[in-house]
């Protein structure tokens, strides 16, 4: 369960999130689902700590501190490293492998993994950072825009992979594909002005 109460960030003199609450119950699966410019990615920026703001976040009763390790996310833009191979980026990634299935399936063609990321497409970037986020089996898991830039066949495999996490992780998507995402949510979720609403 990821508890949020009254979280405020703001951008100069422009409100972001405005005393944002909400709680995300374990092992479900939430859509947020906003526009662009309203402050999703900025809400996931502040559950990992990656920006400040004021407010309560406490994972399971506890403070992110204390569960870090345990909590996986994947922006947009792929955190990758292209000077190293695809098997040296999961090392930095996500360390020792606690479930290889996600590597399997997102990227089964194992001599890919021994070349450069700076020759691989935009794709396989966004493959193999997936992989990593997810093999460390974590209990927390970020994903925004999870579906951009990779292709249709590919999509099918995340999709059985987010709703494989359902039951022992708290998954919280954010993206602009809604066909794609409310068929995976337990809960979809607005965030308005600055609040979280429920959609339904």
């Amino acid at each position: 369960m990821i508890e949020i109460k009254d979280v405020h960030r703001r951008f100069g003199s422009r409100p972001v999130l405005a005393g944002a609450s909400w709680t995300f119950e374990s092992g479900t699966v939430t859509y947020i689902e906003a526009p662009n410019g309203s402050g999703k990615t900025t809400l996931l920026r502040c559950l990992l700590g990656l920006v400040d703001c004021t407010g309560t976040i406490t994972f399971d009763g506890r403070p992110r501190s204390m569960v870090r390790p345990s909590i996986a996310a994947l922006f947009e833009t792929p955190p990758v490293h292209p000077h190293l191979t695809g098997n040296q980026n999961l090392r930095v990634l996500s360390g020792p492998l606690a479930d290889d299935g996600p590597l399997r399936r997102l990227l089964p063609d194992a001599s890919l993994l021994r070349r450069r990321v700076a020759g691989y497409s935009s794709g396989e970037r966004k493959r193999l950072a997936l992989a990593g986020c997810l093999a460390s089996a974590p209990a927390y898991v970020f994903l925004d825009e999870v579906d951009t830039g990779i292709d249709v066949d590919t999509l099918d495999v995340v999709a059985q992979l987010i709703d494989e996490l359902r039951g022992r992780s708290t998954v919280i998507l954010t993206g602009h594909n809604p066909d794609f995402y409310r068929h995976l949510a337990d809960d979809v979720v607005e965030l308005r002005e600055g609040e979280i609403h429920r959609e339904y």
